[in-house]
């Protein structure tokens, strides 16, 4: 009882140890995690701050495209309507006409002194003394007053033509283009974090997704669940990344956890072993740490050498399987995450092209309003002053309006006058031709056309947009031709190519595009390579799919690829796999350390000691032998002889704890992952393996995918098997039978059927397997048949389970130990350690005799006269005797009674429980014992004569003799009654 409670208080002390191991690990771990965490979010952050400072850029590109183009067409009119002016001095009074018809807001016309001597605006501008209007006047240079943007133009005679154009659309356009929301709205930081653009000098909000937000001070905002990371541009814009510190927090206490978690379950398995070998050195039963080996370290301290010989193994495995693991989930954590964000980027890429889309279709649209309305406008000149139309003046009115050709065709599609050298050129009436298309504005069918653009072959193969409006002086057309460079570099800024050139990707990643139906880059960071296979880079066919997700070698380096199929284009996001794992050793080699360090304070309590004296004398380890204690065969089939819980060594408990622990792990992960295939959160790292969005080839996803199938197929499997043996064993050996048929139906089916679905997701075609399997059988069959036999026998000995390594077994008239089961040959050693090489293929008829314990045999005759009765009671008093002299006997030993009536003597058996390895020698003591027994007693043990003489009178046995060997026998019925040896 005082030993009890003394291992009891010794156990709750190791559990204190490791709750407060537990407490330590999670604060270091913790910390490192979080600081791991935290370097690689705000490089993201900074990445995503760098990528909202290149948009306002581009933003800002943009808006100065917009004015420049703005800027353009209005001077262009400005130039044409003071040329115009200048051949028409006499309508400068009448210029109210001339800006409806343009569409003018305010239109003046300056003498030499600036004064105005005509306009159509009801509010007349003081030109000649307002300053503000002196750079317009002496450089041209445009001038925006009140939403209006003034232009002007040189007519004669020191005259200026002032156009005054509406400008509060394109100002809202602007402002718009340049908002921060325009830039920053769609860039998302992390799952749930934003960037904010703030007033570095007042500090007040320009941009927050909380539209609350924008206007107040910086100061209003509680940033305290937040991390930060900011950058200003010349001290006039900050621009914040905000992401939750719940969202980081939430993966590192996962990586944490699941840390904690397996360093929890290495530690409680120490634990729960060193209990168990406390509890068998308080038990005479078990001798295995009844004599310690010490080593002695020091004053009185010693170290117990025998509990290390077993606990390092323990330890050694531990500590493997929590850096494995933790190693496994920092890079799965780290890949997973890095594809979400690649994701992610990707349909920002998409959204992106698509506004694009519609911002090329607004911009050709408004590009060819503005031609439209120039041609008009042309046309209404040269109505106004039919003069004109001749080549010279066409030139100047050309060079003015900012346009490369001007036709004036007639009725009948004949050129009147043009300023190119191409005078006598007619409308073509072949309707494949582009001229073909302005027989529709001759013939009234169309007011304006706009033709797109398309090859000029006067001008070496260079593009030109023509635009066709009706004639307002006679029937015909007047068609403008104006190069198209200036639309195309504002659409450039749409396409594809430029939209990944200026996409940021975190940890040094880039982006990329190929043509769908030729495999060649299409967009490519370095611009040489564009037009090449792909193939010539590196990628393989699987990462032509669509959201393929995998490792790729581009151009000798290996990166984590994610892409998009769009229109006819494959978008790819290509990141460093260096850079994305970085840490992931460090993290992990730290949670091993820690874990170290918790087990060897534990252990250490355990395995020094103090001592007044050495426990034992120290001795030669190399002589200690390992004793494997084992069970009994039988109860691999039959589960009603599992070995009792108290029966079973330190270690055999230890087993028995780890497969229980197993199988509740393994049903927790098949709950998990049926409750995760049927979630909504598609973001989980559980989730993004289980539906398969991975390459279909060797990574870390289809390894953790296999091993998640293997878990399933396993527990599934277990869970039928074990309630079939259930159900069975009570309906009779009928459905018995039944029943392990089915059990290994299912077992051969779950191995071979997972196996082959497994394979799949290493990129290896069952079907293609098999043809190859088919065609290597046919090809070496013949001379290698009994290999492919020993190979198949071996695998059906190991699913079978007919014998295992470290049963004793006996095939033919060879009995020992099994050492090995390898491929083709099985090695089996016996008593006397020679080793006998079986091929599997010739392996029959095997008789496992694999037991708890072996038994002793000591078959001994007395003579026909002797008294039973007198031998019975002897053996009642001396046989407990047997096992104090002879310490091998590990119960018993037995009475077995009378075995046979011999010719000339009474054979009695007795026997005695044992280890295999000391089998032979305990027969051989058992034997001695017998005779010394015998011989004292003066019992004959008789050999083979022939009897000539009146045999002696033996004495016969006494009435207590005669009761004693009654109740010997009765008794020795009952013990041995369950030894099961075979001689029933």
């Amino acid at each position: 009882m005082e030993m009890k409670k003394e291992r009891m208080k010794k156990l709750g002390m190791d559990v204190l140890l490791e709750i407060l191991g537990l407490i330590i690990l999670y604060l270091i771990l913790s910390y490192a995690q979080t600081q791991f965490s935290d370097a690689r979010q705000k490089a993201n952050s900074m990445a995503k701050i760098e990528l909202a400072m290149h948009r306002m850029e581009l933003h800002a590109q943009e808006a100065d495209a917009n004015l420049y183009r703005y800027d353009r067409f209005n001077q262009a009119m400005a130039d044409a309507l003071a040329y115009f002016y200048e051949n028409n001095t006499d309508d400068i009074n009448s210029v109210s006409a001339m800006a409806a018809q343009c569409g003018i807001k305010e239109l003046y016309i300056l003498n030499d002194e600036k004064n105005v001597v005509s306009s159509n605006s009801e509010t007349i501008k003081n030109f000649k003394n307002d300053a503000q209007f002196g750079e317009l006047l002496t450089k041209s240079t445009p001038l925006t007053i009140d939403n209006t943007r003034y232009y002007s133009s040189f007519i004669i005679s020191g005259m200026h033509l002032i156009l005054g154009s509406d400008y509060s659309h394109l100002l809202e356009t602007q402002e718009e283009i340049l908002s921060p929301y325009n830039s920053l709205h769609t860039i998302s930081v992390g799952e749930n974090g934003f960037v904010i653009a703030i007033d570095t000098q007042t500090g007040e909000i320009l941009y927050h997704p909380d539209e609350s937000m924008i206007g107040q001070n910086l100061t209003a905002l509680d940033l305290s669940a937040y991390q930060c990371v900011e950058d200003t541009i010349e001290d006039q814009i900050t621009y914040m990344a905000v992401i939750p510190k719940s969202e980081s927090a939430a993966l590192d206490f996962t990586m944490v956890l699941i840390a904690l978690l397996v360093f929890a379950i290495v530690i409680s398995l120490v634990i729960a072993f060193l209990h168990c070998v406390r509890i068998e050195r308080g038990d005479p039963s078990f001798t295995e740490y009844s004599n310690m080996i010490y080593a002695h370290i020091g004053k009185n301290y010693y170290f117990n050498k025998t509990l290390w010989k077993k606990l390092k193994q323990i330890l050694l495995i531990g500590l493997l399987l929590i850096f494995v693991i933790s190693y496994y989930m920092q890079t799965l954590a780290a890949l997973s995450s890095r594809s979400i964000h690649s994701d992610q980027k990707l349909a920002h890429i998409a959204a992106i092209l698509d506004e694009n889309k519609e911002k090329r279709e607004l911009l050709t649209q408004e590009y060819n309003t503005e031609y439209a309305k120039r041609a008009q406008n042309i046309a209404y000149l040269l109505k106004e002053d039919p003069s004109l139309i001749n080549a010279d003046k066409l030139k100047t009115l050309a060079r003015r309006a900012q346009v490369d050709s001007i036709y004036v065709f007639d009725a009948n599609g004949a050129t009147v006058a043009t300023n190119t050298v191409f005078k006598d050129f007619v409308l073509s009436k072949n309707s494949k031709e582009p001229s073909y298309a302005f027989w529709n504005v001759i013939n009234g069918y169309e007011n304006t056309l706009v033709q797109d653009a398309v090859i000029d072959e006067t001008a070496a193969q260079n593009y030109i947009q023509y635009i066709g409006t009706t004639r307002l002086d006679a029937p015909g057309l007047v068609q403008l031709g104006i190069s198209p460079q200036t639309l195309k570099a504002r659409l450039n800024t749409y396409q594809l190519e430029y939209v990944l050139d200026n996409i940021a990707v975190e940890n040094q990643g880039f982006t990329f595009a190929a043509n769908i139906s030729d495999h060649t880059l299409t967009c490519y960071p370095r611009k040489q390579c564009i037009g090449d296979a792909c193939s010539l880079h590196g990628l393989t066919d699987s990462a032509y799919d669509d959201a393929y997700r995998g490792y790729q070698t581009i151009d000798g380096q290996d990166y984590f690829v994610n892409s998009m199929k769009y229109d006819s284009s494959i978008i790819y996001v290509a990141v460093p796999l260096a850079a994305i794992t970085k840490g992931r050793l460090s993290m992990a080699l730290l949670v091993t350390f820690a874990s170290f360090l918790a087990l060897s304070v534990i252990s250490s309590l355990f395995l020094i000691g103090k001592y007044d004296t050495n426990p034992t004398a120290e001795v030669d380890m190399s002589k200690i032998h390992t004793t494997r204690k084992i069970q009994s065969a039988a109860s691999r089939w039959d589960y009603s002889k599992d070995l009792p819980w108290k029966e079973r060594n330190a270690e055999q408990k230890l087993q028995k704890i780890i497969s229980i622990l197993l199988s509740i792990v393994g049903i927790l992960i098949v709950i998990y992952s049926y409750m995760q295939r049927n979630s909504y959160d598609q973001n989980s790292i559980l989730s993004y393996i289980i539906n398969k969005q991975w390459a279909k080839n060797p990574n870390i996803f289809s390894l953790s995918y296999i091993i998640l199938t293997v878990i399933e197929v396993s527990v599934i499997a277990n869970l039928l098997t074990k309630t079939i043996s259930a159900l069975s064993i009570n309906f009779g050996s009928r459905s018995e039978t039944i029943g392990r048929l089915i059990n290994n139906f299912i077992k051969y089916t779950s191995v071979i059927g997972t196996t082959f679905y497994c394979l799949n997701f290493l990129g290896i075609q069952a079907s293609t397997l098999l043809a190859s399997a088919g065609i290597l059988t046919l090809v070496i069959g013949l001379g290698a048949q009994s290999l492919i036999s020993d190979i198949l026998a071996g695998i059906f000995i190991v699913f079978e389970g007919e014998f295992r390594v470290g049963d004793i077994v006996t095939i033919g008239d060879w009995r020992g130990t099994v050492l090995e089961i390898g491929i083709r040959s099985t090695k089996i050693e016996d008593a006397s350690q020679n080793i006998k090489v079986f091929n599997n293929s010739s392996i029959t008829g095997v008789i496992n005799m694999t037991k708890k314990y072996s038994y002793a045999f000591c078959d001994v005759g007395i003579e026909y006269g002797e008294s039973l009765e007198k031998v019975e009671a002897l053996l009642k008093k001396e046989l407990p005797r047997f096992k104090e002299k002879i310490p091998e006997i590990a119960e018993g030993p037995f009475y077995k009674g009378v075995i046979s009536l011999g010719d000339c003597s009474v054979d009695i058996r007795i026997l005695a429980q044992c280890l295999e390895s000391d089998r032979v020698q305990l027969t051989r003591d058992l034997n001695r014992e017998i005779l010394l027994l015998f011989d004292k007693h003066h019992i004959n043990i008789p050999f083979p004569q022939v009897v000539i003489n009146q045999p002696g009178v033996h004495a016969k046995a006494s009435r207590t003799e005669i009761k004693n060997a009654a109740e010997f026998n009765h008794e020795q019925k009952e013990a041995a009654k369950n030894l099961q040896t075979g001689d029933q």
